[in-house]
Protein backbone atom coordinates (compact mmCIF):
# COMPACT_ATOMS: atom_id res chain seq x y z
CA UNK A 1 0.00 0.00 0.00
CA UNK A 2 3.14 2.54 0.51
CA UNK A 3 3.99 2.59 -3.05
CA UNK A 4 0.38 3.03 -4.29
CA UNK A 5 -0.17 5.86 -1.77
CA UNK A 6 3.98 7.28 -3.34
CA UNK A 7 2.55 6.99 -7.12
CA UNK A 8 -0.64 8.74 -6.09
CA UNK A 9 1.22 11.65 -4.13
CA UNK A 10 3.99 12.19 -6.37
CA UNK A 11 0.58 12.78 -8.77
CA UNK A 12 -1.87 14.53 -7.17
CA UNK A 13 0.17 16.65 -4.79
CA UNK A 14 3.42 16.86 -6.59
CA UNK A 15 2.15 17.10 -9.82
CA UNK A 16 4.58 14.80 -11.22
CA UNK A 17 4.12 13.04 -15.13
CA UNK A 18 3.25 9.69 -15.28
CA UNK A 19 6.47 9.29 -17.28
CA UNK A 20 8.23 10.77 -14.06
CA UNK A 21 6.79 8.22 -11.97
CA UNK A 22 7.44 5.22 -14.38
CA UNK A 23 11.18 6.43 -14.77
CA UNK A 24 11.66 6.81 -10.67
CA UNK A 25 9.52 3.88 -10.00
CA UNK A 26 10.25 1.58 -12.83
CA UNK A 27 6.63 0.38 -13.44
CA UNK A 28 5.18 0.16 -16.64
CA UNK A 29 2.75 3.54 -17.88
CA UNK A 30 -0.26 1.42 -17.84
CA UNK A 31 0.64 0.49 -14.36
CA UNK A 32 0.43 3.31 -12.98
CA UNK A 33 -2.45 4.61 -14.86
CA UNK A 34 -4.29 1.39 -13.28
CA UNK A 35 -2.84 2.71 -10.04
CA UNK A 36 -4.00 6.15 -9.90
CA UNK A 37 -7.60 5.25 -11.67
CA UNK A 38 -8.54 2.39 -8.98
CA UNK A 39 -9.62 3.04 -5.26
CA UNK A 40 -8.01 -0.47 -3.84
CA UNK A 41 -5.40 -1.53 -6.50
CA UNK A 42 -2.91 -3.40 -4.69
CA UNK A 43 0.47 -3.41 -6.20
CA UNK A 44 1.47 -7.05 -6.81
CA UNK A 45 5.33 -7.67 -5.50
CA UNK A 46 7.67 -9.51 -7.10
CA UNK A 47 8.52 -12.88 -6.21
CA UNK A 48 11.26 -13.60 -4.33
CA UNK A 49 14.28 -15.25 -6.20
CA UNK A 50 14.56 -19.12 -5.52
CA UNK A 51 17.33 -20.97 -5.46
CA UNK A 52 17.86 -22.89 -8.45
CA UNK A 53 18.26 -26.73 -8.98
CA UNK A 54 21.36 -25.95 -11.45
CA UNK A 55 23.03 -23.86 -8.46
CA UNK A 56 25.23 -26.65 -6.36
CA UNK A 57 26.78 -27.49 -10.22
CA UNK A 58 27.36 -23.78 -11.04
CA UNK A 59 31.07 -24.13 -11.29
CA UNK A 60 31.23 -27.23 -13.16
CA UNK A 61 29.06 -25.92 -15.39
CA UNK A 62 31.38 -22.62 -15.73
CA UNK A 63 34.51 -24.99 -16.64
CA UNK A 64 32.51 -26.94 -19.01
CA UNK A 65 30.76 -24.12 -21.02
CA UNK A 66 34.39 -22.37 -21.10
CA UNK A 67 36.07 -25.24 -22.40
CA UNK A 68 32.94 -25.88 -24.98
CA UNK A 69 33.25 -22.47 -26.48
CA UNK A 70 37.19 -23.15 -27.62
CA UNK A 71 36.63 -26.27 -29.74
CA UNK A 72 35.39 -25.65 -32.70
CA UNK A 73 31.27 -26.56 -33.82
CA UNK A 74 31.70 -30.34 -34.61
CA UNK A 75 33.73 -31.34 -31.72
CA UNK A 76 31.53 -29.44 -28.96
CA UNK A 77 28.93 -31.75 -26.65
CA UNK A 78 25.65 -31.08 -27.22
CA UNK A 79 23.21 -29.51 -24.64
CA UNK A 80 22.06 -33.99 -23.64
CA UNK A 81 25.53 -34.68 -23.39
CA UNK A 82 25.75 -31.75 -20.88
CA UNK A 83 22.71 -32.65 -19.62
CA UNK A 84 23.56 -36.60 -18.60
CA UNK A 85 26.95 -35.14 -17.28
CA UNK A 86 25.19 -33.16 -15.30
CA UNK A 87 22.89 -36.45 -14.11
CA UNK A 88 25.60 -38.79 -13.41
CA UNK A 89 26.74 -36.08 -10.77
CA UNK A 90 23.41 -35.91 -9.11
CA UNK A 91 21.52 -33.14 -10.78
CA UNK A 92 17.64 -33.82 -10.72
CA UNK A 93 16.39 -31.38 -12.31
CA UNK A 94 14.85 -30.73 -16.16
CA UNK A 95 16.78 -31.05 -19.10
CA UNK A 96 14.58 -27.36 -20.33
CA UNK A 97 16.14 -25.67 -17.44
CA UNK A 98 19.73 -26.73 -18.29
CA UNK A 99 18.75 -25.42 -22.11
CA UNK A 100 17.15 -22.01 -21.22
CA UNK A 101 20.45 -21.19 -18.96
CA UNK A 102 22.25 -21.89 -22.26
CA UNK A 103 20.09 -19.57 -23.77
CA UNK A 104 20.72 -16.80 -21.50
CA UNK A 105 24.87 -16.88 -21.72
CA UNK A 106 26.62 -14.04 -22.73
CA UNK A 107 28.86 -14.76 -25.76
CA UNK A 108 32.31 -12.50 -25.25
CA UNK A 109 34.22 -12.00 -28.60
CA UNK A 110 37.03 -10.00 -28.72
CA UNK A 111 38.62 -8.31 -31.05
CA UNK A 112 41.58 -6.21 -31.81
CA UNK A 113 40.55 -5.20 -35.34
CA UNK A 114 38.43 -2.01 -36.68
CA UNK A 115 35.00 -2.60 -37.53
CA UNK A 116 35.81 -2.63 -41.17
CA UNK A 117 37.90 -5.49 -40.83
CA UNK A 118 35.39 -7.82 -39.17
CA UNK A 119 33.83 -9.19 -42.28
CA UNK A 120 37.20 -11.27 -42.81
CA UNK A 121 36.44 -12.70 -39.30
CA UNK A 122 32.97 -13.33 -39.39
CA UNK A 123 33.03 -14.13 -42.56
CA UNK A 124 30.54 -10.92 -44.62
CA UNK A 125 29.20 -8.49 -44.14
CA UNK A 126 25.99 -9.13 -43.25
CA UNK A 127 26.71 -11.83 -40.24
CA UNK A 128 29.05 -8.28 -38.89
CA UNK A 129 25.87 -6.37 -39.28
CA UNK A 130 23.87 -9.17 -37.57
CA UNK A 131 25.83 -9.17 -34.42
CA UNK A 132 24.60 -5.34 -33.55
CA UNK A 133 25.06 -1.91 -33.62
CA UNK A 134 25.98 -1.97 -30.24
CA UNK A 135 29.31 -2.67 -28.61
CA UNK A 136 31.42 -2.53 -24.95
CA UNK A 137 34.90 -1.37 -24.79
CA UNK A 138 37.17 -2.44 -22.22
CA UNK A 139 36.08 -0.09 -19.83
CA UNK A 140 32.59 -1.45 -19.37
CA UNK A 141 30.70 1.21 -21.29
CA UNK A 142 28.50 1.05 -24.43
CA UNK A 143 28.89 2.62 -27.14
CA UNK A 144 27.76 2.87 -30.91
CA UNK A 145 29.32 1.53 -33.56
CA UNK A 146 30.55 3.60 -35.98
CA UNK A 147 30.32 1.90 -39.23
CA UNK A 148 32.38 4.27 -41.79
CA UNK A 149 35.58 3.56 -39.65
Amino acid sequence: MALLSVIRRWHFQDDLSIREICRRTGLSRNTIRKYLRGGDVQPRLKAPERPSKLDPFADHLSVWLKTESKKSRKQKRTMKQLYSDLVSLGYDGSFHLLSKLYERTSVIITINLSFSEWASVFGDAKMTTALGARTQNDRGETEELDHHD
